[in-house]
């Protein structure tokens, strides 16, 4: 009671740096039976499975292009996730999420109730003009390096505070069932968008196929 168990496995287990695996290994040994770390590529039964069996799927990702959000959905499990790439059209946030000037107005601020709600967005409050720098330095930083970079250290704290609003939602069971809910009826209109998208895409290879 009033601890975390955190599982973390990497997406790129084959990437041949060892310098995040020594950070969380030495995380591990230091909360032990609180922190565990998977540095292979889990077989699909068991990623699935372990799925089904946490609380939330927490993808603090630096970038997305689409994001495994729906991994989440799929399975039952609520998902609270750093609002970049695709991860802004995949969760519909419980708590208000800053949204970057240069996203215009193409994604939600979140702030939505448990009635509406698919998971949870986080996202630091940075100047857009200072970011290019602090990403330069992000990428070519270890994770113990990174905490010196504000940038970072927004992301961090931004994390932090969506993880506190995870930990008050687990506490309300008729609200997370609900999120649960919104997250799997979501998936379903997801689909559906996609078959009409589908659709189009035909429609033009047709008309370039007949020329």
């Amino acid at each position: 009671p009033g601890t975390a168990h955190l599982l973390f496995s990497p997406s790129n287990p084959d990437s041949g740096d060892r310098t995040a695996f020594e950070f969380f290994i030495d995380s591990a040994n230091e909360r032990e039976g609180e922190i565990a770390i998977m540095p292979y590529k889990m077989p699909s039964p068991m990623y699935r499975d372990l799925l089904r069996g946490a609380s939330y799927l927490l993808m603090p990702s630096l970038y997305e292009p689409f994001g495994a959000a729906t991994e989440g959905a799929l399975n039952g499990t609520p998902v609270v996730a750093r609002a970049t790439g695709g991860l802004w059209s995949q969760v519909r946030s419980l708590i208000p999420c800053p949204v970057p000037s240069f996203y215009g107005g193409a994604v939600e601020a979140g702030g939505h109730t448990a009635d509406s709600a698919t998971g949870i967005l986080h996202r630091e409050q940075f100047p857009p003009h200072e970011a290019a720098e602090q990403w330069s330095r992000i990428l070519v930083s270890g994770p113990r390096e990174r905490m010196e970079i504000p940038l970072y250290r927004g992301m961090v704290d931004a994390a932090h505070d969506a993880l506190l609003a995870a930990s008050d939602l687990y506490r309300r069971p008729r609200d997370y069932a609900r999120i649960v809910v919104n997250a799997v009826n979501a998936l379903s209109d997801m689909h559906k968008g996609w078959e009409v998208a589908v659709e189009k895409y035909r429609g033009i290879y047709s008309v370039a196929g007949m020329h």
